[in-house]
C-alpha cells in the first residue's frame, strides 16, 4: 500500500539525516527491550520512538513525535511519571495489561 511506501521513504530520510549529522542509530524490530538495556548501560541518553511500551521495558526517558510534522516532541520521564502521578513501573505494566498494548488486547470495557 501507498502508506507503507511513504513510511519507508520517511524512514530512509531520517536515517540519511542521522548519518549526515554523525548521530549513531540502531534499526531493531521489537526495540523496547534493547533500548531499555542500552539506556541502563549508559550507552544512550534516551529513546526516540513512537512505541509507548519502551517506558514499560525500563526506559527512563522516551521522546515521542520527534519527527512528526504536525506536533511538538513530547518527553516522557519515568522520574516525572513516578513523582507527578505516583505511578511506579509495576503500576504502568499493570495498567497496560488492563488497557491493552502490543502484547495484550486488554480487558473489554476498561
Amino acid at each position: 500500500p501507498q502508506m507503507f511506501a511513504n513510511q519507508s521513504q520517511h524512514n530512509e530520510q531520517i536515517i540519511q539525516l542521522l548519518q549526515l549529522l554523525g548521530i549513531p542509530y540502531i534499526i531493531a524490530p521489537f526495540e523496547a527491550g534493547l533500548v531499555a538495556f542500552l539506556e541502563k548501560e549508559g550507552l544512550v541518553d534516551g529513546t526516540a520512538t513512537e512505541d509507548s511500551d519502551a517506558i514499560l521495558f525500563g526506559c527512563q526517558k522516551v521522546y515521542r513525535l520527534l519527527f512528526s510534522h504536525s506536533s511538538n516532541p513530547i518527553e516522557y520521564s519515568q522520574r516525572k511519571i513516578t513523582n507527578d502521578l505516583g505511578l511506579k513501573p509495576d503500576d504502568l505494566i499493570t495498567m497496560s495489561l488492563f488497557l491493552g498494548s502490543d502484547y495484550t488486547p486488554g480487558v473489554k470495557g476498561i
